[in-house]
C-alpha cells in the first residue's frame, strides 16, 4: 500500500506498507473507516475478487479475508455494511461480513444483479450505478440485496468503454476511455 503525504501533494513521495502478496493484480479499491479495513479488487486469473485487509496499523497490515472465482472483480465499492464487486459476467456481487470472532472481517456474497461487462462501480444508500458494456450506466436497487431491482440504464454510454462512475447529488460523472468524461443527470 503506497501512503501520500497530503500536506504536501506535490512533493510527497509514498511510503510503502505491507509485503507483496501477489498484489500485481490488484487495481481498484475502496476504504471503510469505520472498521480500518481496505477492500482491494483483485483483477482476474484463479483469485479474482476482493481481498479483504485490516490497516489499522500501517505497520501490521494484516489479510483478513477474501472471495475468489469471479471472472474477473474489475471494481469494488463499500457502502452501508455491503461491500459491493463488478464483475466482467457475474453482474454486481454485494457482500456482507461473517459474525464470526474468529474472523471479524470476512466476507460473504449475499446477492447478484446480472449484467455483462460491469465496470465502475458507485452507490449511495441502496442504488447502486454500475458501468456496464452491454447496458451503460445502470442503476440498481439493492434494498434487498438477495433480490436486487434494475431501475434502469442509460444505454448511450454503452459499448463507449465508459470504465467508472462516480455520483455527486444529482449527476453521474462517467470516465470514458478516450473522450474523458461524461455527465449523466440521474
Amino acid at each position: 500500500i503506497g501512503v501520500y503525504d497530503l500536506n504536501s501533494p506535490l512533493n510527497s513521495v509514498p511510503d510503502y506498507y505491507g509485503e507483496n502478496r501477489g498484489w500485481g493484480d490488484v487495481e481498484f479499491m475502496d476504504y471503510d473507516p469505520i472498521r480500518g479495513l481496505i477492500y482491494f479488487a483483485q483483477w482476474h486469473g484463479g483469485n479474482a475478487g476482493i481481498i479483504v485487509n485490516d490497516i489499522s496499523d500501517l505497520n501490521n497490515i494484516v489479510q483478513t479475508g477474501q472471495t475468489r472465482n469471479y471472472d474477473y472483480c474489475r471494481g469494488v465499492h463499500y457502502s452501508n455494511d455491503v461491500v459491493y464487486c463488478s464483475t466482467g459476467h457475474m453482474g454486481l456481487i454485494a457482500h456482507s461480513f461473517i459474525n464470526d470472532e474468529l474472523i471479524p472481517a470476512s466476507i460473504v456474497p449475499i446477492g447478484q444483479s446480472q449484467g455483462h461487462g460491469t465496470w465502475g462501480i458507485d452507490v449511495v444508500g441502496d442504488i447502486a450505478y454500475a458501468i456496464a458494456t452491454d447496458d451503460g450506466l445502470v442503476t440498481i436497487d439493492f434494498s434487498n440485496p438477495s433480490a436486487p431491482l434494475i431501475l434502469g440504464s442509460v444505454p448511450e454510454l454503452e459499448d463507449v468503454y465508459a470504465r467508472d462512475v462516480e455520483i455527486v447529488g444529482n449527476i453521474a460523472y462517467v470516465a470514458v476511455r478516450n473522450l474523458g468524461i461524461a455527465s449523466v443527470d440521474i
